[in-house]
């Protein structure tokens, strides 16, 4: 494959809402190809066919009930919720823009931290962790913090209407 037909790039994430934080896609375009596309895209790729895969991010201010009791199963007890964002995404083929439910294989995303999140307290540790919603099951996923970017990575093979990433402070 030829890594540069496959069109991803920050500036491609779909970014709904001022308040919605930046984020990316950290994995490698002939990986993300390899994940996200099955054997007949993969095909069109490699003839020259152009996809676009895209990531699309809005912060919620609010979940359903069903979520909130699922993500509150997750918290532990010196934790609150940071924010909701609700990640889902999408490929463009031959004009067919379909979401994407699941992957065969994780995708690293990376979201950069708001500000009123971050840590600005001497002696004061503070440690962050994302929760999953997918199809109604929360899930505790592995995440790093890197305080230099202010950004928080983590990986997922679920996306589909309502993934939120929950980014909880400890």
């Amino acid at each position: 494959l030829v890594a540069n037909k496959l069109k991803v790039s920050k500036s491609e994430i779909n970014k709904i809402g001022e308040e919605t934080p930046d984020i990316a896609i950290k994995t490698e375009n002939e990986d993300l190809a390899n994940i996200v596309l099955n054997g007949e895209e993969l095909k069109a790729l490699s003839r020259g066919t152009p996809i676009e895969v895209t990531l699309s991010a809005e912060l919620k201010q609010t979940v359903s009930q069903a979520e909130k009791n699922a993500i509150d199963e997750k918290l532990t007890t010196n934790s609150k919720v940071g924010m909701y964002l609700d990640i889902n995404l999408f490929k463009d083929f031959e004009e067919d823009n379909s979401q994407v439910a699941e992957l065969n294989k994780s995708i690293e995303i990376s979201v950069d931290m708001p500000e009123n999140l971050i840590n600005k307290e001497d002696g004061v540790e503070r440690k962050y962790s994302v929760v999953r919603v997918h199809n109604g099951v929360a899930e505790s996923i592995p995440c790093t913090y890197d305080a230099a970017t202010n950004e928080i990575d983590f990986t997922s093979d679920k996306f589909f209407h309502k993934f939120v990433a929950l980014i909880i402070c400890l």
